[in-house]
Formats: structure tokens, sequence, C-alpha cells
């Protein structure tokens, strides 16, 4: 019972750490002159993969071992797949129900040509991730290792050097004014949400492992 309690606050942390992250990152975005695709794809999962950041280097470098390694790559693998998953799975989703509602036409459906950099990088070296893991060599590890980190500057370059026809509307104040100057606000608020999605976050996965284990009731 504690730990079904303790889920459900984990969850509704989580969620309100989401709202106030999204609407001042937006916000920074748009006072950093920032593109959107830039901001979704390279600003924000810096920010919401601190929890999977932090719970991976506990594993592999302060745990370590085989078994640090195997919860590491488990998360590597794991994450990216369940939430590309569950995404891909609600965007069909809105799309089929503001079709059926008449929101929009099918005809009207049309792809944002500044992700396709992005979905270019994800589909063609997220493969190249089982290399390490199934090839068991030390100088291809680490060479690998080496490679991924110059792709991924490229990646960022490529992306922020991508240009967008597109008029976006100016952002959402922060929710979160405590200060007059609303670009102090919206900093102040993006720290706190990716405090709370961090503790949120490591809540959740308390709680998960205790309701598994049974060591809560």
């Amino acid at each position: 019972m504690e730990a079904a309690i303790l889920l459900s606050l984990s969850i509704l942390v989580v969620f309100i750490s989401s709202l106030l992250f999204v609407n001042s990152i937006e916000y920074v975005a748009d006072l950093m002159k920032w593109s959107h695709t830039f901001t979704g794809a390279v600003i924000a999962p810096v920010f919401t993969s601190i929890p999977e950041l932090f719970i991976f280097v506990v594993a592999v470098f302060i745990h370590g071992g085989h078994a640090g390694s195997e919860i590491g790559l488990g998360l590597i693998f794991g994450e990216p797949f369940m939430t590309s998953s569950i995404s891909y799975f609600l965007v069909l989703l809105a799309v089929l129900l503001a079709v059926a509602l008449h929101r929009i036409a099918p005809g009207q459906l049309s792809f944002n040509r500044s992700l396709r950099i992005p979905f270019l990088f994800v589909f063609v070296l997220f493969p190249l991730v089982l290399v390490p893991g199934i090839v068991h060599v030390a100088a291809l590890q680490y060479a690998m290792g080496a490679l991924f980190i110059a792709l991924y500057v490229l990646y960022i370059r490529t992306v922020m050097g991508e240009k967008t026809a597109e008029i976006h509307p100016p952002a959402e104040e922060p929710l979160i004014n405590v200060l007059l100057d609303r670009r102090y606000s919206a900093f102040i608020q993006l720290a706190l949400s990716a405090i709370l999605l961090y503790f949120g976050s490591n809540l959740m996965i308390d709680s998960i492992e205790a309701l598994s284990s049974g060591g809560l009731s």
C-alpha cells in the first residue's frame, strides 16, 4: 500500500515537473533565439535525461561489476525503446482522433522537414549502439565511444545550423513569476523542474522496485 502511494506521488511529481519544464524551456528557447527543433532535439533531452544519466553513471561507475554493466546497458536500450514506442503510439492516436473528429483532414497532414536530421541520426546510429555490447573487444568499445561522442557533437552542430521558415507564436510566460523579470523566473522554473524531475524519477524507481519485490505493504 505504501509503495502504491509513493508510486502515485512520484507520477504526480514527474507530471507537474514536466509541465513546468516544457513551459520554461519554450520561454528560454525564445529568449535564446533557438529553433524549436534545436530545443526539442538537443536542449530538452539534456534535462529530461538527467535521471537516466545519473542511474547509468551510478550503475556502471559506482556499482560496477557485471550487474552494474547490465543495468547500464538495459537502461540505454530499454528507455529509448519504451519512450519512442509510447510516443509514436500517442501521436498516432492523436492524429486518428483529430481526423475522426474532423479537426484536420487527412490531406492536411505534413512532415516537418526540420525533423529530418534527428530522425536520420536516430535511424542510422542507434542500431550501432549494439556493436560494443555484442563485440567484447576493449579497443573497439573505446573507439565506438569516441565515435559516438564525435557524432553527437556533429549532430548538435547540424541541428543548430538547421533553418526553418516556420513562424511560431510567442512562447507562454513562465508559470512561476517569482521575480519581476520574467527571464529570471524562466531560468528558476527550469532549474526547479529539472530538480523535481530527478527526485520524482528516483521516487518512481524506488516505488516500482518495492512493488515488484513486495518490500513495502
